[in-house]
């Protein structure tokens, strides 16, 4: 399944870098997603982990913000991306080849771990969210953005606003989103699509350890502009879950 992932992400990077560089290139764009940021991390400098980087957008807009990011992504495609993103951004980032079930870092070692649409492809969330703990200084927080992409039944409505919306991105972005359909025997061996989320979530959160855990519904508002909406709204709420790793636990 993971050879599956990376190889979904690879032959879709460059598409979906168009996506990353309208948001990255926007203010209005990208202002909710570092309102978002303000709201849960601290004002001062951070030292940060994007899991899953992608095309660096979320570590690119800390970086931005002041915090010191590093991230790992498993596509090397996806990471050129990045790299060349953060690059016409002038900013830094330590972009690296990483697993999010197996990362190379030492315990202990960021403020805070975060991830955009990940945790819903990674094979075991378990040992995922074991090792964001891990990585974490006691008191650091992890944040995580995610949705409800293939769960539970879509209604008429929302099935047609999605074939509605792959019309708009093919004539707004020239990207063709029938070749990106996820194959169904795939999807229905990724433990989200079985799952109840953002709840099974905070479970794991506080599996791993994690307290004061949260989660919120309205991602969509905090980021989304009218844009953003006819292309995903289709999929519904977006979500956020937060956690903290408790002071004077070592791992």
């Amino acid at each position: 399944m993971k050879d599956c992932i990376i190889q979904y992400w690879n032959s879709g990077a460059n598409g979906y870098n168009k996506g990353v560089q309208r948001l990255l290139h926007s203010h209005k764009e990208n202002s909710g997603w570092k309102s978002v940021f303000s709201e849960y991390l601290n004002d001062k400098p951070l030292k940060v982990l994007d899991v899953g980087t992608g095309p660096g957008s979320m570590s690119i807009l800390l970086a931005e913000m002041g915090h010191f990011v590093s991230a790992v992504d498993l596509s090397e495609q996806m990471l050129h991306c990045a790299r060349e993103n953060a690059k016409e951004c002038n900013v830094t980032v330590d972009f690296k080849v990483g697993d999010a079930e197996n990362l190379p870092f030492e315990d202990n070692s960021f403020d805070a771990v975060v991830n955009c649409w990940v945790l819903w492809t990674v094979p075991n969330p378990k040992a995922a969210l074991n090792e964001w703990t891990r990585v974490l200084k006691p008191g650091g927080r992890l944040l995580i953005f995610d949705g409800n992409w293939y769960s539970g039944e879509k209604t008429c409505v929302q099935k047609a606003w999605k074939h509605g919306s792959r019309f708009y991105t093919l004539l707004s972005e020239r990207r063709n989103m029938w070749k990106r359909d996820m194959d169904n025997t795939f999807v229905d061996g990724l433990w989200s699509t079985h799952a109840k989320r953002p709840e099974d979530d905070c479970t794991l959160f506080m599996n791993a350890g994690l307290v004061d855990v949260k989660s919120s519904l309205d991602l969509n508002k905090k980021v989304y502009t009218l844009s953003d909406y006819l292309r995903q709204g289709h999929w519904g709420d977006t979500f956020i879950v937060t956690g903290i790793k408790p002071k004077g636990t070592e791992k």
